[in-house]
């Protein structure tokens, strides 16, 4: 039977079980000592377990924590997985607003993301949008801008970062390409995540692109039709050129976001959210309360509200499976009244000591009285 996992978790592949058994053998913590499992849990803020689960390649932890356990060791977490949760992930992302600030007169800076290959109608593309630099909407950069004797990969990055709009050339040769797929192309899927900058795919030529992690972003030229397809280009790239335009006039006119003076805070309730080590707790609390045992599934189901035959993880082979799963559901579709149940189920077993006080700090934070 295989495995239903939240579509927020990952599970690192083999190499980068490997990166991180290497970055931890060479971190080394403030008394000069290597970097034990507890001292990147303290750094990642997130429980010894998650870190020795992570760690483990054998079992799923969700994305923000095993991205921090990434970053405690200066490494990314999208060179630890497989691709495959790279796209999941984005999949899911919900859409967000532009979160910078962006000035009505200056220039946006417009990153080119594309296979050599294509450079050609790159060239051709650069030229349709001549008319936005020339009028000082857009400032336009691509590879072919590195100056002699500079480091490429710093520059690249550099720009890639800095660029709030970003545009995808996409080819056979853009798939195919390690580099624009794997970096580039994950680098600004973030940050179209984050709001930090938009992401605009442009087809050049045919290929089949559904499925890929950019699937679900509006595509240039219209209807997506690969320019290469189009009988006359100059129309496919002063279609793609205007949608450029549009784009580009939409994050112009977006508010720059208001200042909160700290005082205002006073007058503002300000709700805690549960963090990685919350959810750690109640996941290890439902562990050894016995309340994740598969005879006790359905009973603390029922107790907390929730249809357990709708739960695609109720089956699962292991109590620690099932405790992830369901304490990652419940925060994911923010269903505090079961999470409050659960604090309450587990506050009988746990009566006194450091858990009860931990549940009761959690209860606090979901917020909620039952």
């Amino acid at each position: 039977m295989g495995e239903t996992r939240n579509r927020n978790s990952v599970r690192v592949n083999a190499k980068g079980k490997e990166k991180l058994q290497e970055a931890k053998a060479t971190k080394r913590n403030y008394d000069g000592k290597r970097f034990t499992y507890l001292d990147i849990a303290t750094e990642a803020n997130v429980g010894e377990k998650t870190v020795k689960r992570f760690f483990s390649g054998k079992e799923y932890v969700d994305w923000e924590s095993a991205s921090a356990i990434a970053k405690a060791l200066d490494l990314e977490l999208t060179d630890l997985i497989d691709e495959t949760y790279i796209i999941r992930y984005y999949q899911v992302q919900p859409k967000k607003v532009m979160s910078i600030s962006i000035s009505p007169t200056e220039p946006i800076e417009v990153f080119f993301s594309y296979a050599h290959e294509d450079e050609k109608l790159k060239n051709e593309l650069v030229k349709h949008l001549s008319i936005l630099k020339r009028q000082g909407v857009i400032t336009a950069w691509h590879d072919r801008k590195i100056t002699a004797g500079t480091e490429w990969a710093g520059e690249i990055d550099t720009h890639l970062n800095a660029a709030s709009v970003i545009l995808l050339l996409i080819s056979s040769d853009f798939l195919a390409s390690d580099y624009c797929y794997d970096i580039e192309l994950v680098r600004a899927m973030k940050r179209h995540a984050t709001g930090e900058a938009c992401v605009i795919p442009v087809i050049l030529r045919e290929v089949d692109w559904k499925g890929a992690v950019f699937g679900k972003l509006q595509a240039l030229p219209k209807n997506a039709d690969p320019v290469a397809n189009w009988g006359n280009q100059d129309q496919a790239f002063a279609d793609v050129a205007r949608g450029i335009r549009e784009a580009v006039e939409k994050l112009k006119q977006k508010p720059a976001p208001e200042a909160i003076s700290p005082l205002s805070f006073s007058s503002i309730e300000i709700e805690q959210e549960l963090n990685n080590s919350d959810r750690d707790v109640l996941t290890d609390l439902l562990i050894r309360s016995g309340r994740a045992e598969y005879s006790a599934r359905k009973a603390l189901c029922i107790k907390i509200g929730i249809e357990p035959n709708q739960l695609r993880f109720l089956t699962q082979p292991t109590d620690t499976d099932f405790a992830l799963e369901l304490i990652s559901y419940l925060h994911s579709i923010d269903n505090k009244p079961a999470l409050c149940k659960i604090c309450s189920e587990l506050e009988v077993v746990f009566k006194e000591g450091k858990y009860s006080v931990a549940l009761k700090n959690i209860k606090s934070k979901i917020n909620y009285n039952n």
